[in-house]
């Protein structure tokens, strides 16, 4: 895909703070929401522990929200993304500048789409469908002064 940005090194790329902000989509309910805050790639042990923390916004809801996850690097380009309790979630590989991934979690799917559009600005676009879910999860990136 032109425009993008190959990333050869990942842990290296990640590493540091960013900015987050997500649109959310919630297709089944026509609502819209919204995340904000501070997400930080951490090393730890032999690869990253990111932590994103801010303020969601949806269905009514105000309130301050997170998640954590743990990232492995078998090789420099490509990290396999965990969940915090150690289950595995996906790999992720932006030697490309772009990546695509499914994850089935019981009855749902979860189809992500990443881009890296610059050396400080990425993309996660995750679309969720089944029996009780219908969203589009768009996040964007920005790396912020350590």
């Amino acid at each position: 895909m032109a425009g993008r940005l190959a990333i050869a090194d990942l842990k290296a790329y990640l590493a540091g703070p960013w900015r987050v902000r997500r649109r959310i989509d919630d297709r089944r309910r026509d609502e819209r929401g919204s995340f904000e805050g501070g997400a930080a790639f951490c090393r730890e042990r032999q690869g990253l522990r990111y932590r994103e923390r801010g303020v969601l916004r949806l269905n009514g809801y105000e309130g301050e929200a997170g998640r954590d996850y743990v990232y492995a690097f078998p090789v420099a380009a490509v990290a396999e993304v965990y969940f915090d309790d150690g289950r595995f979630f996906h790999a992720l590989d932006l030697s490309g500048g772009t990546w695509s991934v499914e994850h089935r979690c019981g009855d749902d799917l979860y189809r992500g789409d990443f881009a890296v559009d610059g050396k400080d600005r990425w993309r996660a676009v995750w679309r969720v469908d089944g029996p009780r879910k219908a969203l589009i999860l768009d996040a964007e990136y920005r790396r912020t002064p350590a």
